[in-house]
């Protein structure tokens, strides 16, 4: 995992062996760029990357009595499906029943880090 600050950058990162490279200056105009119509929807995203204070986005492997049963069955609410390798929708008609070796990325609360 690298960081950049600017998009141009990215693809030499990533030949030289970065799995996931972040750009910064690209994150920053989303967030600007959506502050304009939507700020709390800003505030939330700034609450989900701010790890370990309210809301975080977390992922585990998919327990086996979860197999067979939908994303959306789950106690939490689950955003994507990791499954060989693919980020996949919760919606995702590829993900309708959860699989032994899937991971779920999903929002977990304080309530949540406290049981």
């Amino acid at each position: 995992v690298a960081a950049v600050r600017e998009a141009e950058n990215a693809d030499l990162v990533t030949q030289s062996g970065a799995d996931s490279v972040i750009t910064s200056s690209d994150a920053a105009g989303r967030l600007l760029g959506m502050a304009t119509d939507n700020p709390s929807t800003v505030a939330l995203v700034e609450d989900l990357i701010a790890f370990g204070h309210g809301l975080d986005l977390v992922e585990r492997d998919v327990l086996p009595e979860e197999v067979g049963a939908s994303p959306r069955s789950v106690a939490t609410p689950v955003l994507a499906v990791v499954r060989e390798g693919r980020n996949l929708p919760y919606d995702d008609p590829q993900v309708a029943e959860l699989q032994a070796g899937d991971r779920l990325i999903y929002v977990s609360s304080p309530r949540d880090r406290r049981g």
